[in-house]
């Protein structure tokens, strides 16, 4: 069930257009033809966020570090030449603070506590979710997810510590499975409405409302993308076939939605779905606590 709701939220329309028989493949820029002496934004992600999974599975000694060096260079995944050893340097030594800082936040002395990695349900009370960049709202709904599954399963309260690499760790407060479940029956009966009509929920300019309020701001992300960052979300195939004759970020509830779901999302047939469901699913980050750097020391020592 995480995993569905998960993929469902990543893209709601593009959901709803699979479940009506219709599979969008996202538009790809072919590779350039020439050998790449560095790596680009993406693949330098991709790269270290494969690094900091292995060291989660098989630990940090240097063994490990020498048989995944050389596995990612026969890959062709690391620049060759002079610049091998420079970029395995930084990726290496980024994965491998972040694993630290993951395993200082994962200490709790209150409580058994054992370190744990995204899907990984474990018997505890506390997950950690580890990232190589920042946690966004939308990295963030994928843990609160988690959160609250892993509550109802345990039938116990779940905390969670994000660690990222550049603001350090934070947490989700406990949860209860009273409150859990009824988060879970509103996500669910969301995930039923949008396989029903196209819902309009997009990670970026949701989260531009989410943070800010203000729907130009939200036009801004949807139609003109972030400059020298990613395109605008109406320029994603899914987003073009299941709106193409809408306007997603304003326009009402269409017509024939079962009024028991939306009453199960708690959500207002009158307004502006796009502004409610970003409200709805955003709301726990209002709870988000900093953890400060001489809190995780304490607790670690």
């Amino acid at each position: 069930l995480a995993d569905r709701l998960v993929r469902f939220f990543d893209l709601p329309c593009k959901s709803y257009l699979y479940h009506v028989g219709i599979d969008i493949e996202e538009e790809v820029d072919l590779l350039p033809d020439r050998e790449a002496l560095s790596l680009s934004g993406l693949n330098k992600w991709q790269v270290q966020d494969q690094i900091l999974r292995e060291l989660i599975e098989l630990g940090p000694e240097p063994a490990h570090l020498d048989r995944l060096k050389n596995r990612l260079l026969r890959a062709g995944l690391l620049p060759p030449g002079p610049a091998t050893e420079e970029a395995w340097d930084t990726l290496a030594n980024t994965a491998c603070d972040i694993l630290q800082r993951a395993a200082n936040a994962s200490v709790d002395p209150d409580s058994s506590v054992v370190h744990v990695h995204a899907m990984d349900w474990s018997p505890t009370s506390h997950l950690v979710r580890v990232s190589i960049s920042e946690f966004k709202e939308h990295r963030s709904l994928r843990a609160y997810i988690e959160q609250c599954l892993l509550a109802c399963q345990q039938n116990a309260p779940v905390q969670t510590t994000l660690v990222d690499s550049r603001k350090g760790p934070y947490r989700i407060p406990a949860i209860a499975p009273d409150e859990a479940q009824q988060q879970v029956r509103q996500w669910c009966a969301l995930a039923l409405i949008g396989h029903t009509v196209p819902l309009p929920f997009f990670p970026k300019s949701s989260a531009e409302w989410n943070k800010k309020q203000q729907l130009a701001a939200c036009y801004e992300t949807f139609y003109e993308g972030q400059p020298n960052r990613s395109p605008p979300e109406i320029d994603k195939p899914a987003v073009r076939m299941a709106f193409r004759q809408r306007e997603p970020l304003t326009d009402p509830w269409p017509d024939g939605i079962d009024a028991a779901l939306l009453a199960a999302a708690n959500l207002p047939a009158g307004d502006s779905p796009f502004c409610s469901i970003t409200d709805a699913l955003y709301a726990f980050t209002d709870k988000l606590e900093r953890v400060s750097a001489k809190k995780v020391k304490g607790a670690a020592s």
